[in-house]
């Protein structure tokens, strides 16, 4: 391996040898990851249109109906783990919290933001739990050996017909990708895009690395948006240059494991160019158990995982959704504002940083 990408990476790392040592780490384990790093990452500094949303001119009366009042949603990824998504936004729509002018997801997070776009909670739903293991693996001819297929995703593509009904939401679809051949995470409106594209761009957003191999999507390769540490887990920026500035959050990892990562989402912050959210109003919704591991959660799709998550998405969604309410009531905010495991933070670094 050509390790003068950790040398690239590092740069971002000044004096932190916490910082260091996890950058190593995580590129020591990932070869692929480590190779699109050395040619890509000496472009990040000078460019920020990985920050911007693509397409969203044609879309000019949807945005345009975009003002300080509109509440976006935010999705990570996480692969199975996105059950937990749906039944939080069914929780949230049953008690009427607010109404979605604008989603962004990476990963699951974006397929689960199309099916929001798209359907109503209930047809996905269905879907979620219509899921089967077997829709994810292929044949395994030698058992010391995991196949991985995309079946399973595909499934749902075709079972939800995201791709015909999109065009008529309301609601604004981001989804975020990554672009192997640029090094940059990329944030795609989706709605007005063909049929084959939209499939192209949910499939691009969930390759995950090393697991999948590269989609082609509009004649680049790309791979899962939340690839790692140079890609966006979960998108807030676009939506936040689109003018949204309120923002539910919905992520796939408790609050304390989020804040366990808090070197690797600081440096990916960092290369991202992310800082503040001036005048943004933030609920985060973390999942008030765990949901497992790569190959306990992210990879596993056993039929009453994926019920026991999303029924805990709904218990967790009921919990919270007075403060969603509360939130998309209030008042905008003049300084970036964060509601988190039950008290206030003045900004996303103290959400993760603070012991409390």
């Amino acid at each position: 391996m050509d390790y003068s990408s950790i040398e690239k990476l590092l740069k971002y790392a000044g004096d932190d040898e916490e910082i260091k040592q996890l950058a190593g780490s995580i590129l020591d384990n990932a070869d692929k990851a480590a190779r699109i790093v050395d040619t890509t990452l000496n472009k990040r500094a000078a460019d920020t249109t990985h920050l911007k949303v693509i397409n969203a001119e044609s879309e000019k009366e949807l945005v345009s109906a975009i003002n300080p009042e509109s509440v976006g949603i935010v999705l990570s990824g996480g692969g199975a783990k996105g059950a937990y998504q749906i039944g939080v936004w069914k929780a949230l729509k049953e008690k009427n919290a607010f109404n979605i002018a604008a989603v962004s997801g990476s990963s699951v997070g974006a397929l689960n933001g199309a099916l929001m776009a798209a359907l109503e909670e209930n047809e996905a739903e269905t879907i979620w739990t219509s899921l089967k293991e077997e829709d994810f693996l292929t044949d395994i001819p030698d058992d010391s050996k995991i196949q991985f297929s995309r079946d399973g995703l595909t499934k749902i593509i075709n079972d939800s017909k995201v791709y015909s009904r999109i065009d008529n939401s309301k609601m604004l679809c981001v989804v975020t990708c990554f672009n192997a051949s640029t090094g940059f995470p990329e944030h795609h409106l989706i709605n007005n895009y063909s049929d084959n594209d939209i499939v192209d761009a949910l499939l691009a957003s969930s390759a995950i690395p090393i697991i999948y191999d590269s989609q082609t999507f509009k004649d680049a390769k790309y791979y899962d948006g939340g690839f790692p540490l140079l890609g966006s887990n979960t998108p807030i920026s676009p939506l936040y240059s689109l003018g949204i500035r309120k923002f539910v959050v919905i992520h796939l990892r408790t609050f304390n494991t989020f804040k366990n990562k808090k070197t690797e989402i600081m440096l990916n912050r960092k290369i991202l160019g992310e800082s503040f959210y001036e005048g943004a109003d933030f609920v985060h919704i973390f999942p008030s158990e765990g949901l497992g591991d790569l190959m306990t959660g992210t990879l596993n799709f056993d039929a009453d995982y994926l019920k026991n998550t999303l029924e805990l998405g709904y218990k967790d969604g009921i919990k919270i959704a007075d403060q969603v309410k509360l939130m998309a009531l209030d008042s905008p905010v003049e300084t970036e504002r964060h509601y988190a495991n039950g008290k206030y933070f003045r900004s996303y670094e103290e959400m993760i940083s603070l012991n409390i």
